[in-house]
């Protein structure tokens, strides 16, 4: 733990009006903090989350191709009337540059099915995982491996097929 800036050091004997001040521009100055390190997670659970639906292979309604925009970040307030200093959602800072976060391949916009035998479509990786997802018209065995390919994102390497009840089913990266 840092210590606190000097300027935030709190007394409980001072009952003045600045002291009130700066404890709750110090309390204000770390849920800002707080407020954005949680807003910053949950938008990265968010863009995860969309970068899977991407990558998926299946159908993605239209309005949700484009990456979600990163939400608009917590700042200090002007002083109010009686000069504290609260906090506020900005009007013009979001919590991350939405160009750290583009939008990505729509996996299941590809023109297949195909019916070729032995077909290999391995997709996109899922999350930060070795598993990759068997694109539409992979017509490739279940249980057998793959030689040297590469996946829709660019990963190269040899990969075991699985089947699944719904769908092409899954590739898992063996080196």
């Amino acid at each position: 733990m840092t210590a606190p800036n000097p300027i935030f050091v709190l007394n409980a004997d001072d009952t003045t009006l600045q002291a009130a001040q700066r404890n709750i521009l110090a309390n204000s100055t770390e849920m800002v903090r707080r407020l954005n390190a949680d807003l910053l997670s949950r938008y990265q659970s968010a863009y995860q989350d969309y970068l899977a639906n991407m990558h998926s292979g299946e159908n993605v309604p239209a309005d949700r191709i484009h990456a979600p925009l990163p939400p608009y970040a917590w700042e200090l307030a002007p002083p109010d009337g009686d000069g504290f200093i609260f906090y506020q959602v900005s009007k013009t800072t979001r919590i991350a540059d939405p160009a750290s976060y583009p939008d990505t391949y729509n996996s299941g916009s590809n023109p297949q099915p195909n019916a070729t035998p032995n077909m290999i479509m391995v997709g996109a990786r899922t999350a930060s995982t070795n598993w990759f997802t068997a694109l539409k018209g992979d017509t490739f065995p279940s249980g057998k491996m793959t030689p040297p390919v590469t996946s829709s994102d660019g990963v190269i390497g040899i990969f075991e097929k699985f089947g699944a009840p719904v769908g092409p089913g899954w590739y898992l990266l063996m080196n």
